[in-house]
């Protein structure tokens, strides 16, 4: 076997496995694309009930703020707080 013989097929033995590489990578992120689609899906649909109870024990929920006006005698600073 001479040495260009030797390197053609280890060039085509080399393309081959990238090709096989890059098909199998590429299947895979189809794989997950698809299950993260019907993932989101399934999410969105059981987000467009109203379900507000889900929603108050989420931990990203801000809690409630009860603005109360200024206790100072000044009339000034009441009508500012009116105003926000």
């Amino acid at each position: 076997m001479s040495w260009g013989a030797m390197g053609a097929g280890l060039i085509c033995w080399y393309a081959s496995f990238v090709l096989l590489f890059l098909f199998a990578i590429n299947t895979y992120y189809l794989l997950l694309t698809v299950l993260g689609f019907w993932r989101t899906l399934r999410s969105v649909r059981e987000v467009q009930r109203p379900d507000s109870r889900r929603l108050l024990r989420s931990p990203l929920t801000p809690p409630i703020s009860i603005l109360a006006p200024p206790s100072t005698r000044r009339p000034m600073s009441r009508r500012t707080f009116a105003r926000s």
